[in-house]
């Protein structure tokens, strides 16, 4: 049938953030990012919390936050096996955005979405994020099952992939050019290279098949999804200048190019993929997340499994374009789970009334009346195949060398630790959905069951304060700071207790404690202002916030505060 609207494509990069892109964009670095931009709008993205990726790219493809759609984290208990399995779309509770548009008639190409194996049974094709993964040799590389729907395409698809062994120095020299010279390895260089390899090979690989398949597949909706920038972050961020503490100028001095290089190479996809969509189309380009850089790097390692979210910044970048939006628009007020209710508006179909999110109609020249249904939800059809569990050990080794998961080595301990996080961060996602009332009853559980948990006792205060058990919650944070010493997280939490409960005097205090251990973040600084406007010292509450904004620009609250004090 014929789309009622020009056909849309959605492409995801995974951590993408203005921050590091505007001055690319500024020197003519990316040229068809700022093609895409001058045609149309852009925009800083809200994401959700817990910040990581397979949750909130689920969110984007769902328009619902994590309680709804069921994905909790990187890995996820298998309790047939008592083992671990990576979240994939079986796990997924919620109809994605090729779900709905399949079943009104629109044909859907969907290549590599983060947590999207196996493949759905889609009106069009569906290749998933396990399929450029790299197993045994490049000469025996099967396809495993359950990663191309329909799979009478996967021959065809399995000659695209590229094998992170196939990648030459020479395929590497753009993003680090002195491999172009007659150079000397060291262990490190052989691990970050690696690293780099892998990188590159999923990436091309990636948009081989969707380039090759919006050519020679007709489309409504096509949806690619490249995890370039946040693999490269995680690995080579703390490398970019300015110096870190601690970073080795050796390594920097190779490898301190290699996000803005990275960037500049998804910039020239990003072109072929506009090129392939045609005049007509609608381009969205969304990223889950920013990625601390510069001053606001945190003093942790960036590849460790407990501080990915530390290390992502929670704004990140939309930028679209097409018929009848407007142009040369900078759009306020966007959250990731705008992206599916906008995407549903473009095609003329009404939004959920159980999705989160809102269309963006400040993007129409003359939006068009919304429409509504109460839900998209139908029965979730059964996964074409079920997940080949030599795959997914492959997946979580994977995770587990980028720093996304932790794997202890044996079965049983792999499971709680997987079933802890899984609980952790629904408990954490239901708090940020203003539900901590029923977050407070998983978490008192979580605590009963690991009392010496650090963390837990940590989202136990947390919670309470949220359900406005301020005394409680200082009770529980002193008890934590009791039993695992006092640290910068205790102290801001105990500060902005003392805020709320009118100690202002021990939240000052708390706040410096925390600066000085954490000299290049912005929440002690906030922390202070909340203080000061507490005690109505309207001066020393700007200068606080603004002393915050110097080290985060783009945090809402901050901004808040400080036109408060104002």
């Amino acid at each position: 049938m014929k789309s009622p609207a020009p056909r849309v494509l959605l492409i995801g990069w995974d951590a993408a953030d203005w921050r590091l892109l505007d001055p690319l964009l500024a020197a003519g670095h990316m040229p068809h990012l700022a093609g895409l931009i001058a045609g149309g709008c852009r925009a800083r993205l809200a994401s959700i919390r817990p910040v990581l990726s397979p949750i909130v790219w689920t969110s984007i493809a769902t328009g619902k936050r994590p309680h709804q759609h069921g994905i909790h984290g990187f890995a996820a208990p298998d309790a047939a096996t008592g083992g671990v399995r990576p979240a994939g779309s079986d796990l997924r509770t919620a109809d994605a955005l090729w779900n709905m548009l399949s079943r009104s008639g629109l044909r859907c190409q969907v290549t590599g979405w983060f947590a999207g194996h196996p493949a759905e049974k889609v009106r069009g094709v569906c290749v998933s994020d396990h399929f450029p993964r790299a197993t045994g040799s490049a000469n025996s590389w099967p396809v495993p099952p359950g990663c191309v729907e329909p799979p009478s395409f996967t021959d065809q698809l399995d000659d695209l992939r590229v094998h992170p062994t196939e990648m030459s120095p020479a395929d590497l020299a753009f993003l680090v050019p002195w491999l172009a010279q007659p150079f000397s390895f060291t262990g490190r260089d052989e691990a970050l290279l690696g690293h780099l390899r892998t990188i590159v090979a999923e990436t091309v690989s990636v948009h081989a098949v969707a380039t090759w398949l919006m050519e020679r597949e007709s489309w409504d909706f096509a949806a690619v999804y490249f995890r370039t920038l946040d693999e490269c972050g995680h690995h080579f961020m703390p490398l970019r200048p300015p110096l870190m503490p601690g970073a080795d100028p050796a390594e920097v001095a190779r490898y301190g190019g290699v996000m803005d290089r990275a960037a500049m190479f998804l910039d020239a996809l990003l072109g072929r993929l506009i090129e392939l969509a045609g005049p007509d189309a609608t381009v969205m380009l969304v990223s889950d997340h920013g990625f601390q850089m510069g001053d606001a790097r945190p003093d942790v390692a960036a590849d460790a499994p407990e501080n990915m979210a530390a290390w992502h910044h929670p704004i990140g970048i939309a930028a679209l374009r097409g018929p009848g939006l407007r142009r040369g628009t900078e759009l306020h007020g966007c959250s990731v789970l705008d992206v599916a209710p906008t995407i549903l508006h473009r095609f003329g179909l009404p939004r959920g009334d159980d999705m989160d999110g809102q269309a963006w109609l400040h993007a129409w020249e003359d939006p068009p009346p919304v429409t509504r249904v109460p839900t998209w939800e139908t029965a979730r059809p059964s996964p074409a195949a079920a997940p080949a569990p030599e795959m997914d050990e492959v997946l979580l080794r994977h995770f587990a060398a980028l720093g996304y998961v932790e794997l202890p080595p044996e079965k049983n301990a792999a499971f709680h630790k997987a079933d802890l996080e899984w609980r952790l961060n629904r408990a954490v996602a239901l708090g940020d959905a203003g539900l901590a009332g029923e977050a407070l009853e998983d978490v008192r559980k979580l605590y009963a069951e690991n009392p010496g948990h650090a963390r837990i006792h940590t989202l136990l205060a947390e919670t309470l304060a949220r359900v406005g058990c301020m005394e409680e919650a200082r009770t529980a944070a002193l008890a934590r700071e009791a039993a695992h010493g006092p640290d910068a997280g205790t102290h801001l939490l105990l500060a902005a207790l003392a805020t709320s409960l009118g100690d202002t005097g021990e939240a000052l205090e708390r706040a410096a404690a925390a600066a000085a251990l954490l000299p290049r973040d912005a929440r002690p600084h906030a922390e202070r202002g909340r203080a000061f406007l507490r005690l109505r010292r309207w001066t020393e509450a700007e200068s606080a916030y603004r002393d915050a904004l110097r080290l985060d620009p783009l945090d809402a609250l901050i901004l808040l505060g400080l036109a408060r004090s104002l």
